[in-house]
């Protein structure tokens, strides 16, 4: 099994989802932004 990245979990079918519960906090136009949306992760951004 592969290692998960930031904020992802492993679904019964071994597919990467978002961690439940997990949330980012991340500046407008980051690569932590970038990262979130291509992950649907949940994000908030600060200032």
């Amino acid at each position: 099994m592969d290692n998960c990245g930031l904020g992802m979990d492993v679904d019964d079918n071994y597919d990467s989802v978002p961690l439940k519960g997990f949330k980012m906090y991340c500046k407008k136009g980051s690569v932590a932004e970038a990262y979130a949306k291509e992950n649907n992760l949940s994000y908030e951004i600060i200032k």
